[in-house]
């Protein structure tokens, strides 16, 4: 049988309310129950201090038993409570309840790596507004990251000419067949099951986007087309 090991958070306040906060019924749990847990896990483990060695969180979890939680969950919890400011997700929760909008711990965990404030709050007050799911917000943080990196690196350069071209056709290709496929794959949902209307008005706005992308890759084919045909017959491309 194993050792008991001495107690290291029992007897203090932190400890106590943790304790109580976790006796709240699965029911009446909710993402600002999880978001105040992690804020009582983080009194107790602080993050970049190991008073009780590295593990704490996993000490923790034991003193309180596997009747109450796990070292699994509290980790979770730990990394919502110091994700954003409390008046910040307050103020996003109160949108989303007013919009009949579940807003999740995995929405939350997206938007914290947008680091700037401002640019995290517009893109909270969307996917309220537009009811994304968390692959769409992800997707929404990965575009606008994308494009601030525009300004980077420069893009790699294939090794010539037709090298581009070709990768260019390969990729479209690619990109109809996955496009076919998630829309109009026969017994694969997409369009053939019916959808809300706002799950319809998020794609109508995505299939714009894509629209204007796509044109201006027409537009940028045709302005090759144009060069081409002036270097056969020694014209001079107006473009």
């Amino acid at each position: 049988m194993a050792a008991k090991t001495d107690a290291k958070f029992s007897g203090k306040p932190a400890f106590n309310t943790l304790r109580e906060h976790l006796l709240v019924p699965e029911g009446n749990r909710d993402v600002e129950w999880e978001y105040h847990l992690g804020v009582l896990v983080d009194d107790l483990c602080p993050r970049g201090h190991r008073a009780y060695g590295q593990g704490n969180v996993q000490a923790l979890a034991d003193e309180l038993g596997p009747a109450f939680t796990s070292a699994n969950k509290l980790w979770n919890a730990r990394k919502l409570g110091i994700a954003m400011p409390g008046k910040e997700l307050r103020g996003l929760l109160k949108k989303a309840k007013k919009a009949s909008f579940e807003l999740t711990a995995s929405h939350l965990l997206s938007l914290v790596v947008v680091k700037k404030e401002e640019e995290r709050a517009t893109l909270g007050s969307q996917c309220v507004d537009q009811r994304w799911g968390v692959k769409q917000l992800r997707r929404e943080i990965h575009r606008l990251q994308g494009k601030q990196s525009l300004g980077g690196a420069p893009v790699a350069k294939l090794g010539s000419i037709d090298d581009t071209l070709q990768d260019l056709v390969d990729h479209s290709r690619n990109w109809i067949n996955r496009y076919n496929q998630a829309w109009f794959g026969e017994g694969s949902g997409g369009l053939s099951r019916p959808l809300s209307q706002a799950a319809s008005a998020r794609l109508a706005s995505q299939l714009d986007d894509a629209a204007a992308e796509l044109l201006k890759l027409r537009q940028a084919a045709d302005k090759g087309r144009r060069r081409l045909r002036a270097l056969r017959t020694g014209a001079t491309d107006s473009t």
